[in-house]
């Protein structure tokens, strides 16, 4: 079966992504995906850490996919060394292949020994996707473990019968094999998440619980009006299986919806669930009237529990409730309506970012190595902003001059020099690595946050 990816996150058309690219193909500059922070009680730049240091990342460099690394080690450039001096810096960029073999060397660099008295760190794309990912997996299995066996306790509740209870298996049974087999077919096609394989095992149960029990409390009614099964089931069909046909229309047109954002990982959900959402139908509307047909009233067998099982009485809760409404269908309508705007009040000033390792617990090894990125380190180039622009096009001092007014702005770097606040101007000593045949590039540092919401205000002054 063909590997599906944990990786879709990215949209491959944004301008950040063709920015990436650019740098790789016309600079040869390309982020890197493992940092590695080694830690040493006497410090990061004696002789012996230095040894240590050497011996680490030469067992870095052994791991089949590693393309190249930096280091403090090689340069001693100071913004990879820590504000206290123990923490050094490692920047491991991997050959360019697909996201999981990226992440598979992540994984192989977090399982290196580290020496005696060395602790070491991780963090970047690599390790951080692997432990959202690995966290997500292991919560979803759990959450699996305990709502499949309680769904299936449940429905003998709900159906007040074991033979009635075992009817959602019948369009679950149909619909899931048949969705998996229907993703690994659309997997020739496209890139398709993981994940996906999760929406189909979860709606089809959902999905299976919830049509089948329309159409088995539709065919009970059915049945205490009359003697022929085949016309309970006749009734049942062009009544509940409407119903079935047109929910599961409108859910499948919901999950298409997600085919038009550039991301694959909600693509995957959009046809995983479509697939499973179309095939519970299908298994609701035919597949499940004909086992109806062949139970008859045999669908109440097996420890029935009367209250459940018996016809819905046209005077009951449902009854009065639906009579109210329509009777009142305007002022239901406006009270309705209202207690939802109550509701969504406090959204209206609701911030949205860009998650980053923090959404894992505080105590994840990835969180611990965000929060040394953050406090152990100089902040003023903690983030930047990469321009791209024509050889041609003019960069002078009035846009630099502006471009250093933003907040959040700390240095800006081009071809020839680099451009601080207070009028300072360094040569870059860097130039060639800024200067393409047709275009130049242009960084532009800063101390925000890169996910924070004032970053994406400088973003967008910039």
């Amino acid at each position: 079966m063909p590997q599906f990816s944990s990786g879709g996150y990215d949209n491959p058309s944004a301008q950040s992504a063709l920015v990436a690219k650019k740098l790789q193909e016309d600079f040869d500059v390309k982020a890197p995906w493992v940092v590695v922070y080694l830690e040493f009680r006497d410090g990061a730049s004696s002789m012996e850490s230095r040894t240590l240091a050497g011996d680490y990342i030469d067992r870095i460099k052994s791991i089949k996919g590693v393309d190249s690394v930096e280091s403090f080690w090689d340069n001693n450039n100071p913004a990879l060394l820590s504000k206290d001096g123990k923490i050094g810096t490692i920047l491991v960029y991997p050959e360019e292949r697909d996201f999981d073999f990226k992440n598979n060397v992540a994984i192989a660099i977090a399982q290196i020994k580290t020496p005696v008295g060395v602790e070491a760190y991780f963090t970047g794309v690599g390790p951080i996707t692997n432990e959202i990912n690995t966290t997500v997996k292991k919560d979803i299995l759990k959450a699996e473990l305990f709502a499949i066996p309680l769904s299936l306790v449940m429905t003998f509740f709900v159906f007040g019968s074991l033979v009635a209870a075992a009817t959602p298996l019948v369009v679950s049974l149909f619909s899931i094999p048949l969705a998996l087999a229907a993703l690994w077919i659309f997997h020739f096609f496209t890139d398709l998440s993981i994940f996906g394989l999760n929406i189909i095992t979860g709606l089809g149960l959902g999905l299976g619980i919830d049509y089948a029990l329309l159409m088995v409390y539709r065919f009970r009614e059915e049945l205490s009006k009359t003697s022929s099964t085949e016309k309970a089931v006749r009734n049942t069909v062009n009544t509940a299986g409407r119903t079935v046909f047109y929910s599961g229309l409108t859910v499948a047109l919901t999950m298409f919806s997600l085919s038009f954002f550039p991301l694959f990982f909600l693509q995957t959900f959009a046809w995983s669930g479509m697939a499973v959402v179309l095939l519970s139908v299908v298994g609701a509307v035919f597949l499940l009237p004909a086992v109806l047909m062949l139970l008859g009233d045999r669908i109440d067998k097996g420890f029935l529990i009367q209250s459940i099982a018996a016809p819905v009485s046209d005077r009951g809760l449902w009854f009065k409730i639906s009579s109210f409404v329509m009777k009142r269908s305007i002022p239901v309508a406006f009270v309705t309506t209202l207690v939802l705007v109550i509701l969504a009040l406090p959204s209206k000033g609701i911030i949205l970012g860009q998650p980053d390792e923090r959404i894992l617990p505080a105590s994840n090894p990835v969180v611990k190595a965000g929060n040394i990125t953050r406090e152990g380190f100089d902040q003023s180039t903690r983030s930047n902003v990469e321009l791209i622009i024509p050889v041609n096009v003019s960069f002078n001092d009035n846009v630099i001059g502006s471009l250093l007014s933003i907040p959040g702005v700390s240095y800006i770097l081009d071809d020839k020099n680099l451009y601080g606040k207070n009028s300072m101007i360094v040569a870059n000593q860097n130039a060639s690595g800024y200067s393409g045949k047709d275009f130049k590039r242009i960084t532009i540092y800063s101390n925000l946050e890169p996910t924070s919401e004032k970053a994406a205000i400088l973003l967008s002054e910039v």
